[in-house]
């Protein structure tokens, strides 16, 4: 019985691996298009993906650093991410 269950655990465990690869692929490549794409931006664009809450964990450091952002901007995206990830 040791062998069939060692099996089926293996299997098991392959299956799980499996799964959390193709659900993690999707997912993956979305936030990598949006980090590409933050990059690049300039201008309106930029200012409105700092609010945008994937976005934003790109775009709003990246307005600060330089020196574009007001004092209550990096505040009001914090305060949208937070409303976001509680949805």
């Amino acid at each position: 019985m040791d062998g069939c269950t060692n099996i089926a655990r293996t299997r098991l465990d392959t299956f799980c691996r499996n799964s959390l690869q193709a659900t993690t692929a999707p997912v993956t490549t979305v936030l990598m298009l949006v980090y590409f794409a933050s990059l690049s931006l300039e201008g309106t664009a930029e200012r409105i993906a700092s609010f945008v809450p994937i976005a934003s964990v790109i775009s709003m450091p990246t307005r600060i650093l330089r020196g574009d952002a007001l004092w209550w901007e990096p505040v009001v995206a914090l305060a949208i991410t937070v409303a976001f990830a509680a949805v």
